[in-house]
C-alpha cells in the first residue's frame, strides 16, 4: 500500500498534508515539518519522477525540515 502524506495542488506551494491516527506529538511535529518541507520546496509527485530524483527530493526535505527545527 502507498501512503500520501501530502498531496501538492497544481498551483503555488499549497497542498494538503496527511497526518496518521495514533502518533505521538513529536512524530506529528516532524512529520508536519518534513511534509510542508516537501510541499514548499517540490512541485510534483513521486509517482512522476525516478527512485534517484526520489531520493533527492526526501534528503532536501529532511534537512529543510532539521533546520526549521532548530531554534
Amino acid at each position: 500500500m502507498i501512503e500520501y502524506p501530502s498531496v501538492p495542488r497544481d498551483r503555488g506551494k499549497l497542498g494538503t498534508i496527511y497526518i496518521k491516527k495514533g502518533l505521538d506529538e513529536i512524530e506529528k511535529k516532524l512529520l508536519l515539518e518534513e511534509e510542508f518541507c516537501h510541499l514548499y520546496a517540490h512541485h510534483e509527485t513521486q509517482l512522476s519522477v525516478d527512485q534517484d530524483a526520489i531520493a533527492k527530493c526526501e534528503n532536501q526535505a529532511k534537512r529543510m525540515a532539521a533546520r526549521l527545527a532548530l531554534p
